[in-house]
């Protein structure tokens, strides 16, 4: 009988971004970055026999979504599966394990983060949160959050102005996951909106020069 290997990364194509430590000073003493920051970030996919402990907690907080696959997670005592369009955030300092097992893989985005505003986020912590599937989910809008995060990272990871810019992408990143009834689409199309916010305010000019 085989035994099978459980390993915390290392899996065909992987991507992962860790900002250095000589470099963490200067985000922490930034007005701007010192709020909400990423200090670790990748994509596993098809990640089968993953497994991922640690004691005593991270450091940081951090964000796992489940885009393909089932895993789980276990927190504060309890052993949560995590599917596809599944996602939690698990606080820093507090014991947890995660992975996905021998037979079923998942494929997740996940990221550390911290910040004097992450604290803002402890709503949805320490629960799998689930973002249904539909017309107006826009889930493949988060994804391209989480993809200009990684692209700006790493295109210039020491560029200061790259790193305030992902702050801002990542408090939006943030935000969508906090108030996803206010980032379900409200219309088919943004430009669609814009058309239509041009229309009644060309209506509203012919009203008023006709008055």
């Amino acid at each position: 009988m085989s035994i099978k290997t459980f390993i915390p990364s290392g899996f065909p194509g992987e991507r992962e971004i860790i900002i250095p430590a000589d470099l963490l000073d200067s985000i922490i003493n930034n007005p701007v970055t010192e709020q909400l920051y990423v200090t670790h970030i990748g994509y596993y996919p098809n990640a089968k026999c993953h497994y991922r402990e640690r004691p005593i907690g991270a450091e940081q907080y951090i964000f796992i979504y489940c885009e393909n696959g089932i895993g789980w997670v276990e927190y504060n005592g309890e052993r949560m599966t995590l599917a596809k369009d599944q996602f939690i955030i698990l606080p820093p300092y507090e014991k947890h394990a995660y992975g996905s097992g021998d037979k079923k893989s998942w494929s997740i985005y996940w990221l550390h983060f911290k910040g004097t505003n992450a604290p803002f986020f402890n709503s949805i912590m320490g629960r799998s949160i689930e973002i249904k599937d539909a017309d107006n989910s826009r889930i493949q809008d988060r994804l391209i959050l989480f993809a200009e995060i990684y692209r700006n990272i790493e295109h210039d990871i020491y560029d200061l102005e790259n790193l305030q810019y992902t702050s801002f992408c990542l408090m939006h990143f943030l935000a969508s996951l906090k108030y996803i009834k206010s980032f379900l689409t409200k219309w088919p199309y943004p430009l669609a909106y814009l058309n239509t916010l041009q229309g009644e305010s060309s209506t509203r000019f012919v009203l008023i020069i006709h008055k």
